[in-house]
C-alpha cells in the first residue's frame, strides 16, 4: 500500500488506461479485458477484482499498492508511477515566467510528504482510519481569509494536533495537484529545524536553501507577485516545543520565527502556522507576540490556551466503524466520555487491535487501559526508576485533601533537576502537564498530571507505597480519614482495588465493607468490582467470603448494569444459599426491568434449589417472586405467597439468621411488602410492614439516610395513599423529601425513581396538576437511566385511573394512555392491570 497517493493523478492514470485500452466508458465487464491487455504488454499480472476497486466497482479500504501503480503506468508507456507523476507536474509549467513559482512549489511538496509519511508512520492508529477533524478545517479557513501572518495550534500531549495537521496538509497538497489552488506548503517538523541550528544561518535563507536555491540567488524574484499570481506560501512546523531542543536553541529559533513574521507582517501572502503544546505558547507567547506580530490562535480562554478539542461522540463513533466496519453497535454513553481523549482511544486500539470492539466496554476498561498504557510506556525503558520516583514524589507534593492537585515549579524544582530526563519523558508523553499561571510580577508555573485519571493515579500509587502495596484496613482508614469527602476518593478506590486484584490480595477486598460509602457511591464502586473480578483467571474464583458477597447485594444497587456484575458472580464457587439469593436479585431487577422472559429463566432457576435450602430464608423468595410474575404476566393473584407473608405478620420468625441485621433480610422483607401488595386490601400491607417493624430493624427506620428506612417509607406511603390518608402521605412525603434534599446527589438512580413515584402521587392528592406532568418528564427520564420501568408503569396506570386529570387535562391523559398501551405491549405485561384490582394504583 503506498503512503502518500495524489487522488488527482490517479484519475489522469484512469483515463491513459481508458484510453490504451481503446475504450471509451470502462464497465465492471471491462476490467477483465484491461486486466487481460495489462498482462499481455508487461507480463504483469493486475487481477479483474484489482482494476474494479480502482474504478470503484467494488469496495477497497486501501490505495492501490506502488507494484500496481508501476504496472499501470507501464501499461500507458511510462517507466513507472513515479515518472508518471513527473510528467503530470512538468505539464503544469505554462511559461517561464512561471517556473521559479513552479520549482519552489514542486521542491517543498518533496519536502512535505516526507513529514507526511513519517506522521502517518507514527500514528498510533494506522493513518487511513483515522477520522478528520472539523475544527482544524474551520481554523485555517478564517486563517486564509485573514490578515493574519500566523496561525497557532496548541493543545496538551496527546490530543491529535500533529495528525489533524497532517490532514488539513494533505488537502491542501490535493487542492495544488488539481489545480485548484497554486499554494506552496512547506511542512516539516521541529526535528528538520536542528539542521537550521547546526547550519547558523538566517531562517529565511536556510529555507531557500532546504528548497534548493542558493543563498546569492535573488530572493525577490521568488516573492514576485507576478509569479505568485495571488498564491500563498504555507509555513507549517509540527511539535514547536520547548522539550525538544536546549534553551538556548530554543530561544535562538524562537527569535528567528518571530523576525520572519516581522518581516513579512505586511505580505498577506506568507503564512506561518505552529502545532505546539498549550504551556509552550503560555512560556513563549511573548516572545511570538513582539513586534505586533499577528497570531490566530481561537482559544476559548487565555488560561489554557487550548484550541484542539477532545473527540466528540460522532467522532468517536465514526472512528470506531473505520477501525471495525463489522460494528453493529456503538460504544455506550457513558463510557464514551472516558475515550473522548485521543490518547487513551489510541491505547485502547493498541491493546485490542484484533478484536477491536469498543461496545463491550465495562466499567473498569478505562483503568485497565491506563494501567496499561503506565506500565508499558512510563514504567519501562532506561529511565523507568527515575520516573516511578518523580511520579511518586510529585504526587506527595499536592494537596489532594484541599482539593489542590497542582505542584508549584518553584517549590520542586530540584526534584525536577534532580530527575530531569525522566520529567522531559513525562512531558512528552503527555504523563505531565506544566501552566503558566504568572500574572504581574510573580512568578508561578504549576506542575500537574495533565488528566484527573493520571492524578488520581499518582496520588494512589504514594498512597500503596506508604503502605508498602498492601490492600488493608490501614489503606481503607487512610482514605476514609483524607479522602472522605473529596471527589476523588472513588478514583483512588478503584485503582487500589486494581492493584489489589492484579497482586493477588483478592482476599483483602474484604476490607471495602470498613470504608462508608453513599448509595450512589457504592453502586459505582460495585459495577467496577465486579468487572474486575471478572477478568481473574478461572482457578482464581474461589468462594468469596459473606462479608464481601453481603457487600454485593442492596436494592439501591438495582440498575441496568448491576444485573452484569450479578451474573459474574454465579461464575464463582458459591454456596447453594448465596446462589439463591443472587437469583432472587436478578428476579428483581427483571421485576423492575419488566423484563418478564428473564424473570422466568430466575424462577426456573430457583426451582432447581432443594427445599431444604429455601427454608433458611425468613421469606421464600421463589414464592414472592413467582407471585409477582404470574400477575404481571397473567393477572393471576397466588393466594398460597400472601397466606404465607399473613402467617409471618402473626407469627414473627425466631431463629437468629432471619432476624439478622444484613442485606438479604432487608431485600427479602421488602420484596415481602411489596408482594403483599398486589391484593385488593391496603390496610393489610400496612399491618404487615408495621409487623415486620415490631421485630426487624425498628430503630433503623428512624434513620434518615438508611437504604432500608427510605425504602420501607416509599412503601408505606403507597400503601396510605392507596387507603385514601392523605395526612400520612404528606407526613411520609415530607420524612422523605427532607432526607432526599439533603442528600440528593448521593441517592442511586432507582431510588430516585421510587422517590418521583411517591412525590407525584403526593402532588395528586393535592391537585397540583401541572407540577405532576413536570414530575413525569423527571420520572421518564429517571427511568432511562435506572432502567426501572415498572415504577413508570404503574404511574401511568395510576393517570389512567385518575378522572380528574383526565377531564382536565384530555390531551396529556390520552398521551399517556398511548405510552402504556406501548409499554406494556413491548414488556408483555397483562394489559388487563389498568381494569384490574391492582392496589399499587390510586382508585
Amino acid at each position: 500500500m503506498t503512503s502518500h497517493l495524489s487522488h488527482h493523478n490517479l484519475e489522469l492514470l484512469k483515463s491513459k488506461i481508458k484510453y490504451t485500452s481503446g475504450l471509451e466508458n470502462v464497465s465492471p465487464a471491462d476490467c477483465k479485458i484491461i486486466s487481460c491487455l495489462i498482462l499481455k504488454k508487461t507480463r504483469c499480472n493486475i487481477s479483474e477484482t484489482t482494476i474494479k476497486r480502482i474504478y470503484g466497482f467494488a469496495v477497497s479500504r486501501f490505495n492501490p499498492s506502488l507494484f500496481t501503480l508501476d504496472t499501470l503506468s507501464i501499461y500507458c508507456n511510462y517507466s513507472g508511477w513515479e515518472d508518471f507523476c513527473e510528467h503530470q507536474a512538468s505539464s503544469k509549467i505554462t511559461n517561464d515566467d512561471a517556473a521559479d513559482w513552479f520549482n519552489l512549489q514542486r521542491n517543498a511538496a518533496k519536502i512535505t510528504k516526507f513529514t507526511i509519511d513519517a506522521i502517518k508512520n507514527r500514528s498510533g492508529i494506522p493513518y487511513n482510519r483515522t477520522v478528520s477533524r472539523s475544527f482544524i478545517e474551520d481554523h485555517f479557513n478564517n486563517f486564509r481569509e485573514s490578515d493574519y501572518t500566523g496561525a497557532v495550534v496548541a493543545a496538551p500531549a496527546g490530543y491529535g494536533k500533529s495528525i489533524s495537521l497532517c490532514q488539513w496538509v494533505e488537502q491542501q497538497v490535493e487542492l495544488n495537484e488539481s489545480k485548484a489552488t497554486n499554494d506552496v506548503i512547506l511542512f516539516f517538523s521541529s526535528i528538520a529545524l536542528v539542521s537550521f541550528l547546526l547550519s547558523g544561518r538566517d531562517i529565511n535563507y536556510w529555507l531557500l536553501g532546504l528548497l534548493g536555491y542558493t543563498s546569492d540567488k535573488d530572493i525577490n524574484a521568488i516573492w514576485d507577485e507576478k509569479q505568485r499570481k495571488g498564491s500563498r506560501f504555507y509555513l507549517v512546523i509540527d511539535g514547536f516545543d520547548e522539550h525538544s531542543f536546549k534553551t538556548d536553541q530554543f530561544m535562538l529559533l524562537l527569535g528567528q520565527i518571530g523576525d520572519l513574521l516581522a518581516l513579512h507582517r505586511s505580505n498577506p501572502w506568507m503564512k506561518v502556522i505552529l502545532s505546539m503544546r498549550s504551556c509552550t505558547w503560555i512560556n513563549h507567547r511573548h516572545e511570538l507576540q513582539a513586534n505586533d506580530n499577528k497570531w490566530l490562535t481561537g482559544f476559548n480562554t487565555d488560561e489554557d490556551c487550548i484550541n484542539v478539542p477532545l473527540l466528540n461522540p460522532a467522532e468517536i463513533k465514526t472512528l470506531c466503524y473505520k477501525i471495525n466496519p463489522y460494528l453493529h453497535q456503538f460504544i455506550p454513553i457513558r463510557l464514551a466520555a472516558d475515550f473522548d481523549h485521543p490518547l487513551f482511544f489510541q491505547y485502547y486500539y493498541k491493546k485490542h487491535k484484533e478484536n477491536f470492539s469498543p461496545v463491550h466496554m465495562d466499567h473498569s476498561a478505562i483503568y485497565e487501559l491506563i494501567y496499561f498504557m503506565v506500565q508499558s510506556n512510563i514504567y519501562s525503558g532506561g529511565n523507568a526508576e527515575e520516573k516511578a520516583l518523580l511520579t511518586r514524589e510529585l504526587a506527595e507534593c499536592m494537596d489532594p485533601e484541599q482539593g489542590n492537585h497542582v505542584a508549584d515549579k518553584l517549590q520542586i524544582y530540584d526534584l525536577i533537576s534532580k530527575h530531569h530526563i525522566a520529567y522531559l519523558e513525562l512531558l512528552s508523553t503527555g504523563f505531565l502537564r506544566e501552566v503558566n499561571e504568572s500574572a504581574f510580577n510573580h512568578y508561578h508555573v504549576a506542575v500537574k498530571f495533565s488528566t484527573p485519571y493520571f492524578t488520581s493515579l499518582g496520588i494512589a500509587q504514594s498512597l500503596l507505597y506508604k503502605n508498602k502495596d498492601r490492600f488493608d484496613t490501614v489503606l481503607i482508614k487512610h482514605l476514609h480519614n483524607r479522602f472522605a469527602n473529596n471527589p476523588i476518593k472513588l478514583s483512588l478506590l478503584k485503582w487500589c482495588i486494581l492493584h489489589a486484584v492484579s497482586t493477588g490480595q483478592q482476599s483483602n477486598l474484604v476490607h471495602l465493607t470498613e470504608l462508608y460509602l453513599t448509595p450512589v457511591e457504592k453502586c459505582e464502586i460495585i459495577l467496577f468490582l465486579g468487572d474486575v473480578l471478572n477478568k481473574i483467571p478461572v482457578w482464581q474464583k474461589e468462594e468469596i467470603g459473606d462479608k464481601l458477597f453481603e457487600y454485593f447485594l442492596g436494592s439501591e444497587l438495582l440498575h441496568n448494569d448491576y444485573k452484569k456484575t450479578l451474573k459474574h458472580l454465579l461464575a464463582f464457587n458459591l454456596s447453594p444459599k448465596k446462589r439463591i439469593q443472587v437469583y432472587s436479585l436478578l428476579a428483581m431487577l427483571a421485576i423492575i426491568n419488566l423484563e418478564l422472559d428473564e424473570l422466568y429463566t430466575c424462577l426456573i432457576k430457583l426451582k432447581d434449589f432443594q427445599d431444604e435450602d429455601m427454608l433458611f430464608f425468613a421469606i421464600n423468595p421463589l414464592q414472592c417472586l413467582d407471585a409477582i410474575y404470574q400477575f404481571l404476566k397473567y393477572g393471576i393473584i397466588k393466594k398460597e405467597s400472601l397466606e404465607a407473608l399473613t402467617k409471618l405478620a402473626f407469627t414473627p420468625p425466631k431463629n437468629e439468621h432471619e432476624l439478622r441485621n444484613c442485606v438479604m433480610n432487608d431485600m427479602l422483607y421488602m420484596l415481602g411488602m411489596y408482594t403483599l401488595s398486589i391484593c385488593n386490601n391496603p390496610k393489610k400491607s400496612i399491618r404487615f410492614i408495621h409487623a415486620i417493624r415490631s421485630f426487624y430493624k425498628s430503630d433503623d427506620l428512624y434513620n434518615q439516610t438508611s437504604v432500608y428506612g427510605f425504602m420501607v417509607k416509599i412503601i408505606s406511603a403507597d400503601a396510605y395513599f392507596r387507603l385514601g390518608d392523605n395526612d400520612m402521605v404528606t407526613a411520609l412525603y415530607y420524612a422523605i423529601s427532607n432526607a432526599y434534599e439533603k442528600s440528593e446527589g448521593l441517592m442511586s438512580p432507582f431510588m430516585k425513581t421510587l422517590f418521583l413515584s411517591v412525590k407525584i402521587k403526593f402532588l395528586a392528592g393535592n391537585h397540583e396538576d401541572h407540577a405532576i406532568m413536570e414530575e413525569i418528564k423527571a420520572l421518564r427520564a429517571n427511568s432511562e437511566t435506572s432502567g426501572n420501568k415498572l415504577s413508570l408503569l404503574l404511574i401511568l396506570i395510576f393517570i389512567m385511573k385518575n378522572e380528574r386529570m383526565a377531564v382536565t387535562h384530555p390531551k396529556f391523559h390520552a398521551q399517556l394512555y398511548n405510552d402504556y398501551k406501548k409499554m406494556a405491549y413491548q414488556c408483555s405485561v397483562n394489559t388487563d392491570l389498568l381494569s384490574s384490582h391492582c392496589n399499587l394504583v390510586y382508585k
